[in-house]
């Protein structure tokens, strides 16, 4: 079994494969509607991550909370990445992109390696794409690989970048998983944790 103990020291119990959308359900659907992510032990996880069997403390977070601020900042990253290879089509590499939390920077990035120069103008065709993907809200899907799916998967996508960075990953630890996170047709290689669909970002965003 799982046993959560939440924030305010109730506890709730729940079969194993339980996980944080299951607790926010059991409390409330509006709970479950509005939660877009969860500490379980004081570690960042989605909402569809499997709780660990036993003892655990859970608290769920909504955008209100300045701990999902992180999350929110790093799916705004896909969402971007995902917009700029819909406007610039397939030949585009993407490369990191993660949220920008420390004292000095506050936001998101991308790093791309792009078939021609853009510029300040086109960042509001970039900004209305991501828009667009967020009215469609999309589910975002987190895929385990093994490294010879995550290669195979990459070189289809013809993402050379990434097949390096699989490569290195691999030469520092051989077992090391594969996570993906899958919102669309858009895949890219991630540790995560992300917003439970593209919805979820709503106008929290500007380039």
């Amino acid at each position: 079994m799982v046993n959560v103990e939440l924030p305010d020291g109730s506890r709730r119990q729940y079969e194993v494969g339980a996980t944080a959308l299951t607790v926010a359900a059991d409390i409330s659907e509006g709970l479950a509607r509005s939660a877009v992510a969860a500490t379980v032990d004081d570690a960042l996880c989605d909402m569809s991550a499997a709780l660990p069997d036993g003892d655990c403390k859970v608290a769920l977070l909504t955008s209100r909370d300045d701990a999902s601020l992180e999350i929110l900042r790093h799916t705004a990253a896909h969402v971007l990445a995902m917009a700029v290879v819909r406007v610039y089509g397939k030949d585009v590499q993407y490369t990191i992109g993660p949220a920008l939390m420390d004292d000095f920077q506050y936001g998101f990035y991308y790093d791309f390696d792009l078939p021609e120069h853009i510029s300040t103008e086109d960042l509001a065709k970039i900004e209305a794409e991501m828009k667009k993907i967020v009215k469609e809200k999309l589910p975002i899907e987190r895929v385990e690989m093994s490294a010879d799916e995550a290669r195979a998967e990459m070189k289809e996508l013809g993402q050379s970048y990434k097949g390096e960075m699989i490569a290195d990953m691999l030469a520092d630890d051989p077992d090391t998983s594969l996570s993906f996170y899958r919102q669309g047709e858009f895949l890219d290689m991630c540790r995560g944790p992300h917003l439970p669909d593209t919805g979820k970002l709503g106008k929290a965003f500007k380039l």
